[in-house]
């Protein structure tokens, strides 16, 4: 029951700051999706990375990893805009989008992952 407290905790704080983001950053709401979908994607792979190495209570990964990311990001909502690209007949656009928001959201992931090890690797030494 506790497990399920901390992911609601988590959740509830992740929702709000993706809608803050979403409504108060002066980009097209596509854009803003991406954006939030390539931080919470750095912020996985940096958590990820800090868990890894520090050996966090499983309660404190979930709170924020199912919880606060898995409410933060917006795979749903960056699936109905690339959608609504294609039904609008904006296929270029909707494949670069595609294109974009997956690598770039890969690449987040590996950045996140990178500079928590070389932050860990400075703190030991």
């Amino acid at each position: 029951m506790l497990k399920i407290l901390f992911i609601a905790i988590g959740g509830i704080f992740g929702t709000l700051l993706r809608s803050f983001m979403a409504h108060n950053i002066a980009l097209s709401m596509s854009f803003n999706i991406l954006l939030i979908n390539y931080l919470g994607s750095f912020l996985a792979g940096c958590f990820f990375q800090f868990f890894k190495a520090l050996n966090f209570h499983a309660t404190i990964q979930n709170l924020i990893m199912v919880g606060f990311l898995g409410a933060f990001t917006t795979f749903s909502t960056y699936s109905l805009e690339a959608v609504k690209m294609f039904l609008a007949g904006e296929y270029k656009t909707g494949i670069w989008y595609i294109i974009i928001g997956n690598i770039g959201a890969v690449v987040a992931t590996l950045v996140g992952i990178f500079l928590v090890k070389q932050l860990m690797f400075f703190i030991k030494s």
